[in-house]
């Protein structure tokens, strides 16, 4: 009987683990046809199981390869964004606007996202979805405009009282600029007819900042809504209709509401363009320097020109058309300036006037920039003349309630005399 010396199997695997040559096994005898046969078989699976093995390890000590068993790379799963579900609430309000359909949109208008209100004005937008839309246009976009069309205003008069009789429904659109932030941060924000009228008076123009919106809030009367001692773009954010009444919110329910209601886009616009013409929303970005002050001028719209005009004293002013230069203007000297557009003509004259190292606008007399004093004061006086009319209002229609019965009076002596 041929003796033979026989590598044990156990012995190769585990030699194999130690990544040890398994053809150096050393074989004393020649072996029997059959069992040379299945030795052989043997050492090559070994070998190969030796391969794979060393494979695995190599590839656990780097951690940019796959790993056997599955189909991603470490990269893979460091890059895949854990989905939060986080969403941001809005809401439109004339009163609450119900079925209205969002669109959430670049200023450009580009879409975003899109929505529908409840029954109570609320909508929700996935942040998430929105960051991934974003990050498509691989642009770096500050704000959105949000739009909400159609749907049915549940309390035109905006009492807290809903009445079925008393619903509207709304033929056109309303609209806000948002800041991203907003969104993403505080995850609240809420658009009206006060942020329709800022986003008319601005216009086609896109490419807005936060203190150009700032500036229109202020001048058509919202006030320091959040108490922080400013007006700005998170005022007209959070404002509450009702809640938080203001000069902006009496004077565009009057006639501005109902144009938006009956979708009567041309008069909508007519109502801005008078509202520019009596007010004025050209923002001076003033700079004080040494002896004297860099000014440029910021008008609503892109389609729209500037006219300037530098004065001393009480000399009559000479406009020049203004095409985005910077000005200087010395200590004593007034700035004057109008924006026109080829539709309606030119808005309202605006004023600047340099004095004793300080600036004053005109249409409110606020100096320089970041004085709250000065802000809190014309809050305080936005706030009376609310009072004032709003107690006007409310005697017109008590006078008018008398004339009626004083008619209905007479017309039922007349009758009687029949």
């Amino acid at each position: 009987m041929n003796e033979y010396k026989e590598v044990n199997m156990k012995d190769k695997y585990d030699n194999s683990m130690k990544h040890v040559n398994i053809e150096s096994q050393v074989i004393s005898m020649p072996l029997p046809i059959w069992k040379k046969h299945i030795s052989k078989k043997l050492r090559l699976k070994s070998a190969l199981m030796a391969i794979i093995l060393t494979m695995i390890t190599a590839c656990d000590n780097n951690p940019n390869t796959f790993t056997m068993g599955s189909i991603e790379t470490s990269d893979t799963k460091k890059d895949t964004p854990i989905q939060s579900n986080e969403k941001a609430l809005g809401m439109v309000e004339l009163g609450a606007v119900k079925g209205a359909s969002i669109s959430v949109q670049t200023l450009e208008g580009y879409p975003l996202a899109t929505a529908t209100t409840d029954d109570k004005g609320f909508f929700t937008i996935d942040i998430d979805s929105l960051k991934k839309t974003i990050s498509r246009y691989g642009a770096n976009i500050k704000f959105v405009k949000v739009i909400a069309t159609g749907g049915v205003d549940t309390d035109p008069n905006d009492d807290g009282v809903i009445v079925d009789s008393e619903k509207k429904p709304v033929k056109g659109t309303v609209t806000g600029i948002v800041k991203l932030d907003t969104i993403y941060k505080t995850k609240k924000f809420r658009i009206n007819f006060i942020s329709t009228a800022v986003v008319d008076i601005l216009g086609s123009e896109t490419n807005v900042s936060d203190e150009q919106i700032s500036y229109i809030a202020k001048r058509i009367g919202v006030h320091d809504t959040n108490a922080d001692g400013k007006i700005d773009v998170q005022d007209l954010t959070d404002y509450k209709m009702r809640k938080d009444e203001s000069v902006a919110e009496v004077q565009l329910r009057d006639g501005y509401l109902e144009h938006i209601h009956n979708g009567d886009v041309k008069s909508q616009k007519l109502f801005i363009d008078d509202l520019k013409y009596e007010t004025g929303f050209t923002r001076p970005i003033i700079k004080k320097m040494n002896g004297y002050y860099e000014v440029t001028l910021s008008k609503t719209d892109k389609n729209n020109t500037i006219y300037y005009a530098t004065v001393i004293d009480s000399s009559k002013p000479s406009f020049e058309e203004y095409y985005g230069q910077q000005l200087n203007v010395n200590d004593n000297q007034a700035l004057y300036y109008k924006e026109c557009s080829k539709d309606y003509g030119c808005y309202k004259l605006q004023k600047v006037f340099f004095y004793a190292d300080n600036y004053f606008l005109d249409y409110d007399y606020e100096p320089i920039e970041g004085n709250n004093k000065i802000i809190q004061n014309l809050t305080n006086l936005s706030k009376a003349e609310l009072r004032y009319k709003k107690e006007l209002k409310k005697l017109k229609e008590l006078e008018a309630e008398r004339d009626k019965m004083i008619s209905d009076m007479k017309n039922k002596s007349k009758m009687d005399e029949l």
